[in-house]
């Protein structure tokens, strides 16, 4: 059977099949939900809920493809993070986060995925929620700002500090970005 099949049993009632797009959906998706939860439990709690609202709607849902599919259930787990992140008010983190340190834009490309994301699991949740929303997901400034319910110009500024929160914990291990950038 494909996701397709799978979709087509779940939406009659088929408790397996719903069981079956869980476990994908939790397999696929856990790692979205630790880069804007960081806690265990509570990124589980998100993908229950995440699944709950792809069950809901997977009869709405128009199956073109799997991959269509894969950024249908994407699309609503983040978008369960960040019901989640608003509940506790995170989203605006105060500048002293932030000192005042030179940031180079381009500093990331220099990095490996295992270092990007121990280092953006110690970002606090506003910063690593914007961070997630540009820089990963791909959304715009505009749209960031809709979906928290802030202005553009905090979400550039959230982001701006973010990046400059990430160095300042680089550089506190030793790691410079001159050095690796020859």
């Amino acid at each position: 059977m494909n996701i397709s099949d799978y979709i087509r049993e779940a939406n009659n009632g088929s408790i397996a099949a719903k069981r079956y797009l869980y476990q994908q959906m939790r397999r696929d998706n856990w790692i979205i939900c630790k880069r804007y939860l960081k806690d265990d439990l509570e990124a589980e709690d998100v993908l229950v809920d995440a699944f709950c609202h792809l069950d809901k709607s997977l009869h709405g849902f128009n199956y073109i493809n799997d991959l269509a599919y894969y950024a249908y259930t994407n699309r609503i787990v983040v978008h369960e993070c960040l019901k989640r992140l608003k509940k506790q008010h995170v989203f605006l983190v105060s500048d002293s986060h932030a000192e005042d340190i030179e940031a180079d834009d381009n500093v990331l490309d220099t990095l490996t995925t295992r270092e990007i994301m121990e280092l953006i699991l110690k970002l606090p949740p506003g910063y690593r929620t914007i961070f997630n929303l540009y820089v990963i997901e791909g959304y715009p400034h505009t749209e960031i700002a809709k979906m928290l319910g802030i202005s553009e110009g905090n979400s550039w500024s959230q982001l701006s500090k973010a990046k400059k929160m990430m160095q300042k914990l680089l550089t506190a291990k030793g790691i410079y970005y001159d050095q690796q950038k020859r």
